[in-house]
């Protein structure tokens, strides 16, 4: 299993806070070319795993900031991978994992939440909506699980 990394991020201001380390779960190679273009766009470089297994396999070596979790995947879908991530975490951490489905309905995000996913994004996903959820997790809910990004959050 290799790990793929999206190109460099953008220079400049939006450049992604050092140790912010971004995961994207996803099968479909065309959505990950999307996703890391719009990712590098935003100035943040992020690995992606294609499946569940590979996701935990990630998540053992290295600690992420924010999980994109597709729900839709062969091998081991993004429900119970995120269960999975749930069993094994202790008190002291949680990986804030983003639902990341074509999906739309209350159904649907209602499933998302009861696997222990943190919150939700349908697809297409805007490069708009992506900035902000990393924002909000880094800078605002990063505090309050314990993380400390290494650029002061705006105010």
């Amino acid at each position: 299993m290799a790990l793929a990394v999206s190109p460099e991020p953008a220079a400049g201001p939006s450049a992604s806070p050092e140790g912010t380390a971004v995961l994207l779960v996803e099968d479909n190679v065309v959505n990950q070319k999307v996703f890391a273009a719009m990712m590098a766009s935003i100035g943040y470089r992020m690995d992606v795993a294609v499946n569940g297994v590979e996701a935990l396999d990630a998540l053992d070596r290295r600690h992420y900031a924010v999980v994109f979790m597709d729900c839709q995947m062969p091998v081991m879908d993004g429900y119970e991978t995120t269960e999975k991530i749930r069993e094994r975490e202790g008190s002291d951490h949680h990986t804030y994992v983003i639902a990341v489905t074509a999906s739309a309905t209350a159904t649907d995000r209602a499933r998302c939440l009861e696997a222990g996913m943190d919150d939700y994004m349908t697809k297409p996903i805007r490069a708009e909506d992506l900035a902000a959820k990393l924002d909000y997790r880094i800078h605002k809910a990063g505090h309050r699980r314990g993380l400390v990004p290494t650029e002061s959050a705006p105010t």
